[in-house]
């Protein structure tokens, strides 16, 4: 009787991990649908594209701004500097995500 049982409970708790499953792949589609759920490799492709153009456009700034060599290679010095922080915390963010689905703070 309890051989029964227990492989009653086990189809069960087989059963709810199938409806389970079922149920996420449903909202992952309808996710997918409704672009609230994208690729990370296109994710990836985007940030690329946006923050390569960004990163172009500031460091031209010290050379349409002065003429002065010494103030354009400080300034250059300080925008990359800042380019190279923003790209460390991308960094982090994207493994964050490729690794737990989730953003830390």
């Amino acid at each position: 009787m309890q051989a029964i049982f227990a492989n009653a409970t086990a189809a069960s708790a087989d059963d709810d991990g199938l409806k389970a499953a079922k149920r996420r792949e449903v909202e992952q589609r309808i996710a997918m649908r409704d672009h609230r759920l994208i690729d990370i490799e296109e994710s990836d492709a985007v940030m690329d594209e946006v923050f390569g153009m960004l990163k172009s456009e500031l460091l031209g700034i010290p050379a349409r701004v002065s003429r002065e060599l010494d103030l354009r290679q400080k300034v250059e010095r300080e925008i990359d500097d800042a380019l190279n922080r923003a790209a460390d915390r991308l960094a982090k963010r994207a493994a964050e995500l490729r690794t737990t689905g989730k953003m830390g703070t």
